[in-house]
């Protein structure tokens, strides 16, 4: 039979607490008949002292005697009426005995005969049908040894034992029964709070990822949990918007150089056209497949960054080798458009970073500067700040509307001066970059130009103080 977790949360909780009570119980009883049988010994050993004293002070072994006041019915005696008491020698013969003993003899073994310097104790279970405890004292005396045999009855403690082994027994079924009830009604809220938890975490599918656990512990561990998972849904919700949004502009970029090249060829199918017809059709096709094959590489790159796919084979790089190698890929666009790009970096600059991405980087940052700026011309600075590399690239167009700016960044998105212009592009080189920044070790910000346009600042740190991805 399978147990969920309830039932062995409940069975742990059980076995804990009866194994706890019963060794305390077990502890208790022992340690209760330890104090007991002290207690005894310690009475018997000072009655055996007591005798011990008084043989010593007499004169003539004729005189050996027990004390016996507990039967001298002229005074009040305190002593028990159950100690028995009775003097042997060496060898083991009686020479004294108290009165209540009878004819009767302490037996005494041969180990406690030759035991001279210390008092002994033994246990009979059976002595006249009862259980005794027995001292056996040493005594020198004219170069002989004496014992001093003193035993008391163990009944009273027996019968203590047994009493408190029931009272021990009633208090721990009490005690754990009270500590079970208590402690199973803070284990069933926890479990219950849990099932809801659980319960509300079902309904939640991806079309109501919006919706949120409620939260009534908002100070303990559970409204924490509660929280934690609130903060998961919120990630689990961002990134299937992400998602839903990169799918939907994806398919539109995809669509829409797909439906002019097919209405280009169609158009150029309904009637026989010349030469220069034709290859204007194709110069518009390759365009577009231009376009698609960019804007593929960049999605392509993009999903191997997220997926951390791209092995990142690091090495110290010139900032300006970097920047001298990017104007030389982007030639062509900077004399198509008549742009003259002015460079301010020191030769020592250099930044740690895989080659690949920094050129990249750099490359669509120069490349959105070109499609943007408007008076023909680009600046690049580049400077040394605590210990690490500032990069600036700077236009000259009409800038980025405020309302705008906090979107730049994200994948497909294209702005209404973008739109309106019908400059080209599919919205991911800023996406492309800012993926990149993070891969690269470095952080990218935008900010105004005060002349007109936009500065986009690429910050490396220092090698020893990496920037966390």
């Amino acid at each position: 039979m399978k147990i969920n977790f309830r039932q062995k949360l409940t069975l742990t909780y059980l076995t804990l607490i009866l194994v706890i009570v019963s060794l305390t119980a077990l502890f208790s009883w022992w340690q209760l008949s330890i104090a007991a049988k002290n207690q005894l010994d310690h009475a018997l050993l000072s009655l055996a002292e007591t005798e011990a004293e008084m043989l010593i002070s007499l004169q003539d072994r004729s005189d050996i005697r027990i004390h016996d006041w507990q039967h001298d019915k002229d005074r009040i005696a305190l002593n028990r009426l159950d100690r028995l008491v009775q003097i042997v020698d060496e060898h083991g013969h009686s020479l004294a005995k108290s009165r209540n003993l009878g004819e009767a003899n302490l037996p005494i073994t041969p180990q406690a005969l030759r035991q001279h310097h210390r008092a002994s104790f033994e246990t009979i279970d059976h002595f006249n049908n009862e259980p005794l405890r027995v001292v056996v004292f040493p005594v020198y005396k004219n170069a002989h040894y004496y014992y001093v045999l003193v035993a008391g009855s163990m009944d009273d403690i027996d019968r203590i034992l047994n009493t408190a082994t029931m009272i021990f027994m009633l208090m721990a079924v009490a005690l754990a029964g009270a500590i079970v009830w208590a402690g199973l009604l803070p284990i069933d809220r926890i479990l219950k709070v849990i099932q809801r938890i659980v319960s509300q975490t079902r309904n939640i599918h991806q079309e109501n990822l919006h919706q949120r656990l409620s939260n009534d512990h908002a100070d303990d561990e559970i409204g924490e949990l509660i929280n934690t998972l609130n903060a998961m849904l919120q990630r689990l919700e961002s990134a299937f918007e992400v998602q839903r949004n990169f799918t939907s502009h994806a398919s539109h970029e995809l669509k829409s150089p797909l439906s002019r090249m097919r209405t280009d060829i169609e158009v150029a199918l309904r009637r026989p056209r010349d030469k220069e017809a034709y290859q204007a059709v194709l110069m518009s096709c390759l365009d577009e497949v231009d376009h698609l094959t960019k804007m593929l590489n960049s999605m392509l790159l993009l999903a191997q960054l997220d997926a951390n796919m791209e092995t990142l084979n690091k090495e110290v790089l010139s900032v300006s080798d970097l920047m001298t190698e990017v104007l030389h890929q982007a030639r062509q666009r900077l004399q198509q458009r008549d742009l003259s790009v002015t460079t301010v970096i020191p030769a020592e600059l250099s930044i740690v970073a895989q080659k690949e991405f920094a050129l990249l980087l750099i490359g669509n940052l120069i490349d959105n500067a070109i499609k943007f700026t408007l008076n023909n011309k680009i600046i690049v600075e580049a400077i040394q700040h605590q210990g690490g590399v500032v990069l600036k690239i700077i236009d000259f167009g009409a800038g980025i509307p405020a309302d705008e700016a906090p979107f730049i960044f994200d994948r497909f998105y294209r702005g209404r001066t973008v739109l309106k212009n019908a400059i080209p592009g599919s919205g991911l080189g800023l996406a492309l970059v800012k993926t990149l920044a993070r891969h690269c070790q470095c952080e990218i910000t935008h900010s105004p130009n005060p002349e007109g346009g936009s500065i986009f600042t690429v910050c490396w740190a220092p090698p020893q103080r990496p920037l966390p991805l």
